[in-house]
């Protein structure tokens, strides 16, 4: 079994034993997923009903945090969209979203990926991933989307 595989496993394993919002932030934020090689994740829950969107993400001291967020916030426009993956630079992502430069949340982002869940459910953020810098890294992106998708 090569690297890949072994990290795979072990994050298919840990991803059965998450029982939370919070356990899942803390695990895509653990050693079992630093084969990611991304900066910070953040979760964004959907409320059809108010019309909002909640995201979960890491303050600077590495506690959750929650806030909400308007869904035309985090529209997907002036961004490519490949393999079920929203991607925009830094400059683009602040263009398009104004109101989120100063949120704590989306701090000093040069690469933004946006993973849809689900229309009712949300979406998981990649800040500032490094995976396309790495050999191997897109299909390990690639297994990690579609096995996180699945999941959820």
């Amino acid at each position: 079994m090569n690297k890949t595989e072994k990290e795979l496993t072990a994050f298919s394993k840990a991803m059965l034993l998450i029982h939370g919002i919070s356990d899942l932030l803390t695990f895509l934020h653990s050693e079992e997923c630093e084969f990611l090689h991304v900066e910070r994740i953040n979760i964004i829950l959907n409320d059809e009903r108010l019309g909002e969107a909640v995201v979960y993400f890491f303050d600077a001291n590495k506690q959750i945090q929650s806030d909400v967020v308007f869904h035309h916030n985090i529209d997907n426009y002036h961004q490519s969209y490949e393999e079920n993956v929203y991607q925009l630079d830094g400059v683009d992502f602040y263009y398009s979203h104004p109101k989120l430069a100063q949120h704590p949340a989306y701090q000093n982002v040069r690469s933004y990926y946006k993973i849809p869940l689900d229309k009712q459910l949300g979406a998981i953020e990649l800040i500032n991933p490094m995976f396309d810098q790495l050999d191997g890294g897109e299909n390990q992106f690639k297994l990690f989307n579609s096995m996180l998708v699945s999941f959820i």
